[in-house]
């Protein structure tokens, strides 16, 4: 079944294609098909990302933690728990090295702030943290990509 979901951003409403599926992890969470997988270049290291129909883009918080070598659970626990970023996580399909399968991502515009949440961190994390969090200013436009 295929349904329109308005999401408010803090620049514009968008409206996205979402497929409903007995099969999600989270039975609230979005599955959207991407057209394109793109990778961000950041900090050396490259994270995941999907372009849908409707050109949005999407990153891998998850890609984002294991890169910065924390905790991706208790992010994940944080970005649920935070009512803003809670609406816009999707799952969308990505191939991996065991075959296609569906990660939690989060639109591009939302990166920098997310990053400005991660607290408490070993110092030679903080270096790296604070690397991503001024690249991300430029990565979360979709222009970039």
């Amino acid at each position: 079944m295929v349904h329109h979901q308005k999401f408010a951003t803090a620049h514009k409403n968008h409206t996205y294609n979402i497929i409903e599926s007995k099969s999600h992890r989270c039975s609230n969470t979005p599955a959207l098909t991407p057209v394109r997988h793109e990778e961000i270049a950041i900090c050396n290291a490259t994270i995941l990302a999907a372009v849908t129909p409707d050109d949005r883009c999407y990153f891998s918080p998850r890609h984002v933690c294991e890169a910065l070598g924390i905790d991706w659970k208790s992010q994940h626990v944080k970005i649920k728990a935070d009512p803003v970023r809670a609406k816009g996580v999707v799952e969308i399909t990505t191939p991996s090295a065991g075959g296609a399968q569906r990660t939690a991502m989060l639109p591009i515009e939302f990166l920098s702030g997310w990053l400005f949440t991660i607290k408490k961190v070993s110092p030679e994390v903080q270096d790296k943290l604070n690397v991503f969090r001024a690249e991300g200013f430029v990565a979360g436009h979709p222009e970039c990509f």
